[in-house]
C-alpha cells in the first residue's frame, strides 16, 4: 500500500514491490518472462529463458497458490537504485504518510494484519494474471507475548479469531463484490511446525495431548 496515496511515486513504487516479491515467480508462469520492472533494474543480472524453459514453465499451473499474513506501506526512493537491492528501490515501513499503523503489533516483527491489503492484493493478482483460480494455502497471525501468557489466555484467543475474521471476510468480499475467483483456505498454526517433529521428539505427543489433537 503506497506510504503517499496522492504520490504517484509511492503508487508506483508499491507496485513495483508486489512485483519484485511476487511476480518474479509468478510472470514467469504466466507470461514465460520476469516483471519490466524487475528487468529494468536488474538488467543481465536476471537469466534469461530459452525457449524450451519457456515451453515448460509458462502455462504449467493448474491454479495459483497463496501464502499471504500482512502487509506494508511503501515509499518509493529517490536516485539511482544500490547495486545490492532487491526489493524495487523503495523503503518498506509500517506507517503512513500520516503516521497510521499498517496493522497491530505482533509476536513477529514483520507482521502486521491489515485485512484490506489482502482483498487488495487478491484483486490485483486477479487483474494481472488473467482471473485465475485462487487457494489461500497459508494465512496466519503469531500474538504479541503469547508464550509468556497464562493458558487461560492463551485458550482466549480473541485476537487471532479477530485476525482469522478479517481475513476470511476480506476473501470473501474480494470473490462476492471483486470477483475473485477464490475457491479454498489453508489456516496458518503451529501444526505444520509440530508435526515433522513427531517421529523425533518424545514430548510432542504430550504437547499435543494437552491441545487436545
Amino acid at each position: 500500500m503506497p506510504w503517499d496515496e496522492d504520490d504517484p511515486l509511492d503508487v508506483a513504487a508499491a507496485t513495483r514491490k508486489i512485483e519484485f516479491a511476487i511476480s518474479w515467480f509468478a510472470d514467469p508462469v504466466y507470461f514465460g518472462k520476469y516483471p519490466d520492472s524487475m528487468l529494468k533494474q536488474l538488467g543481465d543480472r536476471l537469466p534469461k529463458f530459452t525457449d524450451e524453459e519457456i515451453a515448460l514453465v509458462q502455462g504449467s499451473n493448474d491454479f495459483y497458490g497463496m501464502n499471504h499474513y500482512c502487509a506494508n506501506y511503501i515509499r518509493h526512493r529517490e536516485g539511482e537504485p544500490a547495486p545490492e537491492d532487491f526489493a524495487g528501490h523503495l523503503e518498506i515501513l509500517y506507517q503512513n504518510k500520516k503516521g497510521e499503523w499498517i496493522g497491530p503489533e505482533t509476536q513477529s516483527f514483520w507482521l502486521r494484519p491489515n485485512p484490506l491489503g489482502f482483498r487488495k492484493l487478491l484483486k490485483w493478482l486477479s487483474d494481472r494474471y488473467g482471473g485465475p483460480t485462487f487457494y489461500v494455502t497459508e494465512n496466519g497471525t503469531s500474538l504479541k507475548g503469547e508464550s509468556q501468557l497464562p493458558l487461560e489466555e492463551l485458550l482466549d484467543d480473541e485476537f487471532r479469531c479477530e485476525y482469522f475474521r478479517g481475513y476470511v471476510g476480506a476473501m470473501a468480499d474480494a470473490h462476492a463484490k471483486d470477483g475473485v475467483d477464490v475457491r479454498g483456505y489453508s489456516a496458518w498454526s503451529l501444526m505444520e511446525y509440530v508435526l515433522p517433529l513427531l517421529p523425533l521428539s518424545p514430548i510432542i505427543p504430550v504437547i499435543l495431548k494437552s491441545l487436545g489433537t
